[in-house]
């Protein structure tokens, strides 16, 4: 108890603040408001994978989860040779697309001196090494950059003595892959009656996204026209859920 005792008085003695009068105290006090609002999910995952060394509540590309099943034929996995088969999924030579997040970019120039890259792909799965020769490079250097969500499509490349890879031919920003957003009403009356609603809110947003109309009763489904495409975010979602009720706006690729 008398060693405690010491250890504590021994801290307190070598605290700053115990150096510092009460009104010093009070300019240095920190007065931090009770309504701050959550962090961006993707500033927290960003916390986590920097201290943690890995992402814990979720992935930055979880919500891109639907274009493995639409756009994309491809992932990282199938580019990891199997120990048992010495093969990978991804066939040699042939041409897919694979999808994710840049977490590396390795610049390296030819013996032409033109610029090239070695590009760290991360998706939900793992990760895939790929090459972008000068003249692709060229191409989508503007987009090539650090935490771009893109879309690659190019030419396997496996060697048998290595992970396979892939040789790029296209690049496209996630964002930049158009989505349908589907509105569903319970019949053509009800759709008259709130789609005027839904368009003076929709006239707000402006993007590449798609907006197609549903009658659940007669299954007729519309199209807007190319002038009224949107931009399919959670604010979107939000507002056109508020006019048209739960469950009745859905996004897909």
């Amino acid at each position: 108890a008398t060693h405690a005792r010491q250890k504590n008085n021994m801290a307190g003695q070598m605290s700053l603040f115990d150096f510092i009068d009460e009104e010093d105290k009070e300019v240095l006090k920190l007065d931090i408001p009770d309504n701050l609002g959550e962090f961006d999910r993707e500033i927290i995952l960003y916390f986590e994978k920097d201290v943690l060394g890995s992402y814990v509540s979720g992935h930055p590309l979880e919500k891109y989860e639907k274009l493995w099943d639409k756009r994309l034929n491809a992932k990282s996995t199938d580019f990891y040779i199997d120990e048992e088969t010495g093969q990978c999924a991804a066939e040699d030579n042939a041409t897919v697309t694979i999808g994710g997040m840049i977490t590396e970019i390795k610049t390296k120039y030819t013996k032409k001196n033109e610029a090239m890259c070695f590009l760290t792909i991360e998706d939900l799965f793992g990760t895939v090494e790929v090459v972008v020769f000068p003249r692709v490079y060229r191409s989508f250097t503007h987009i090539l950059t650090e935490n771009a969500r893109v879309a690659i499509t190019g030419r396997v490349q496996f060697d048998g003595n290595k992970d396979g890879q892939l040789i790029a031919s296209d690049v496209v920003p996630f964002d930049e892959i158009p989505r349908i957003v589907w509105i569903r009403f319970d019949n053509a009356d009800k759709q008259a009656l709130l789609l005027p609603k839904c368009e003076e809110f929709m006239n707000e947003s402006d993007g590449l996204d798609i907006v197609r109309l549903v009658q659940m009763d007669t299954r007729k489904v519309v199209s807007l026209p190319p002038g009224k495409t949107v931009n399919a975010d959670d604010h979107l979602i939000k507002g056109l859920t508020a006019i048209t009720g739960e469950g009745t706006v859905v996004v897909s690729y």
